[in-house]
């Protein structure tokens, strides 16, 4: 917000005479830059504090309480500007919000490309234009990944131990299918015989890489006794036997954590090597169309849970939450568009270039192969309620102009030469600010941190290259 604010200040600074008193001018320009900015400073702050507050309907608590605290913190940000930035401005020495005199000499300059998007408005939005149709494929190329391990620095102590256990092991990650019946049910052939057809199943299964279950421990049971196998087709009686000559060997809790003490529920654990969301989503795919075909044959119930399962619940929640709050940061960006300019095509003129700005990200991620996961799903929200900000000024700055009697050229070319340098000098502290994140050892703040860099700046351009054709044929009031 200060950005805009002192950038006007300054503009209207340069341009008083200068046999003024500096505070008195000060004073004068500092008011008339607050009425000019505040439409769009409240307007600025709502919209990037609604890509924040649309966390709060997300079904993890972690988000919510990021989105509140986040979208909070831009509100009393806005109060500040209009409470804290005068009493400073009132009370600092006026010297320091005046331009240097190479600065003021440079005050209406415009960067020679912004001028030169500006005089082939029609060709540039056209070339944008095509190049959105030209992305939309790629948004159906979307992928959903992600991996805890892999978001750490692969030279780590964590992720070398990770990836030499699962070399020698079945894998470090679990999934375990559980089966519920009568009492008693799995220490009779019936139930030995549901556990063999599973063990035949699991071991089928896509990366799977051992399986542990009761199974296991009433075979060796049986040996004990000189039984052959399968356990399925012994009597009832050494069916039995073999379950309590394993309980007789004092290991207990090893059987409990397979079988329940009276033997109705038997849980049986599938070990996963390198689990990521895509081999998790496999295997789970996998048992859905055949654990529940297996359990009906057998008249029993069934359900899964453990590390894979709940792996797989986190980032779909966190991804699906994410997409779902871009739907409600639009809807309450546009409300709020809707009501300050109670217009339907300012609304729309206001919210094209950041539609056309996020389409460009997201096809991008999909031609580059880059999934949705964790964090790349969270930069879409944010994007929309800063990028959105651009444009507000933009258009806030050009209606003045066309007010003060400009037609549309001289218009666009006044509004890049006050709002324009607020707008590109806002886009670049965000871009660094967001930048920062990318020297992060985790991956998923390194990820985030360059994809929101890269929101903001693509926001930017859209802005430049797309408004100043859309305000000549429907920026007139």
């Amino acid at each position: 917000d200060e950005v805009h604010l002192l950038e006007r200040m300054q503009n209207r600074l340069a341009a008083t005479p200068r046999s003024d008193n500096l505070r008195e001018r000060l004073l004068r320009v500092t008011a008339d830059a607050f009425a000019d900015l505040q439409a769009p400073l409240v307007l600025t702050s709502l919209t990037t504090a609604f890509g924040f507050y649309s966390f709060a309907g997300s079904s993890m608590k972690p988000l919510r309480d990021f989105g509140l605290f986040a979208g909070t913190g831009l509100m009393l940000g806005m109060v500040f500007t209009f409470a804290l930035v005068p009493a400073l401005i009132a009370v600092l020495p006026p010297a320091w919000s005046e331009r240097r005199r190479h600065l003021r000499e440079r005050r209406s300059e415009i960067p020679a490309w912004e001028r030169f998007v500006a005089g082939h408005g029609r060709a540039f939005a056209a070339a944008g234009l095509l190049l959105v149709i030209a992305a939309v494929p790629g948004l159906f190329r979307q992928t959903v990944q992600d991996s805890w391990v892999d978001n750490f620095d692969p030279r780590s102590p964590l992720v070398t131990a990770e990836r030499d256990f699962n070399r020698a092991f079945w894998g470090s990650y679990r999934l375990d299918v559980v089966f519920e019946a009568d009492r008693r049910h799995f220490w009779t052939p019936e139930g030995a015989a549901l556990l063999e057809d599973f063990d035949r199943l699991a071991r089928r299964a896509p990366h799977v890489g051992g399986v542990l279950g009761p199974l296991l421990f009433l075979e060796g049971g049986a040996r004990m006794q000189g039984n052959p196998l399968p356990l399925s087709a012994l009597p009832p009686v050494q069916v039995k036997r073999a379950g309590a000559a394993i309980e007789a060997l004092n290991i207990r809790l090893d059987l409990r954590q397979y079988l329940s003490q009276d033997a109705s529920a038997a849980r049986t654990r599938l070990f996963v090597r390198n689990a990521d969301f895509a081999r998790g989503d496999e295997l789970r795919d996998f048992l859905r169309a055949r654990l529940g075909p297996l359990a009906e044959r057998h008249g029993v119930r069934a359900h899964i849970s453990g590390d894979v399962p709940a792996g797989l619940a986190v980032v779909e929640a966190i991804v699906g939450n994410q997409l779902e709050s871009i739907g409600w940061t639009s809807a309450l960006i546009a409300v709020t568009l809707l009501v300050s300019f109670r217009s339907l095509r300012w609304t729309a003129v206001v919210m094209a270039p950041i539609a056309a700005a996020t389409v460009l990200l997201f096809a991008a991620l999909g031609y580059a192969h880059l999934p949705l996961g964790i964090a790349t799903s969270m930069f879409a929200a944010l994007t929309l309620g800063a990028g959105v900000d651009f444009a507000l000024h933009y258009c806030y700055g050009y209606r003045r102009e066309r007010r003060a009697g400009r037609d549309h050229d001289r218009a666009v070319l006044a509004t890049l030469a006050t709002a324009g340098r607020g707008v590109l000098w806002n886009a670049l502290v965000l871009a660094f600010g967001f930048l920062v994140l990318a020297f992060s050892a985790l991956k998923p703040n390194a990820s985030l941190g360059l994809l929101l860099a890269a929101a903001m700046a693509v926001s930017y351009l859209a802005t430049v290259v797309f408004l100043p054709e859309l305000l000549r044929r429907w920026g007139r009031d």
